[in-house]
């Protein structure tokens, strides 16, 4: 059966690592609800906002475009393809993509993870209307 043709120029959305978990979390200071990414591999945990959370249950789209389409049309969010973007970098930053050849090994997200293993202390880290949050102090 052939799959629906993507968008020239659309980006492709690189697949999530397998053993990523994600499951609720406790309410947000403002009462909001909120989810937990875990990163079984390091053992670290992330916390997501309803934007990031939505964004994340849907990346099993075909690419960026799709996936704004999903979130606004089955939410009540507005989101934008920026939102896919920091969501990206995010998600690349701390390795959360699955590995696609050996030679990924030398990317720079993948030696920051080694560096991580190394001197982490299984902080959480926060991602609420992406803003990042690492230990409780914000980062930009």
């Amino acid at each position: 059966m052939a799959s629906a043709a993507r968008a020239p120029g659309a980006a492709v959305l690189p697949p999530l690592r397998e053993e990523i978990g994600i499951s609720r979390g406790p309410a947000a200071l403002d009462g909001s609800p909120t989810w937990t990414l875990h990163d079984p591999a390091v053992n670290r945990f992330y916390r997501l906002g309803w934007p990031e959370f939505e964004i994340v249950s849907r990346w099993d789209s075909q690419d960026a475009d799709e996936l704004v389409a999903r979130v606004n049309a089955e939410t009540t969010l507005r989101i934008e393809p920026d939102d896919i973007e920091q969501m990206v970098r995010f998600l690349r930053s701390y390795d959360l993509f699955a590995r696609r050849h050996p030679a990924d090994d030398r990317l720079p997200g993948r030696q920051a993870q080694r560096t991580r293993q190394s001197v982490g202390n299984g902080c959480c880290t926060t991602i609420c209307s992406c803003a990042f949050r690492w230990c409780g102090r914000t980062v930009s």
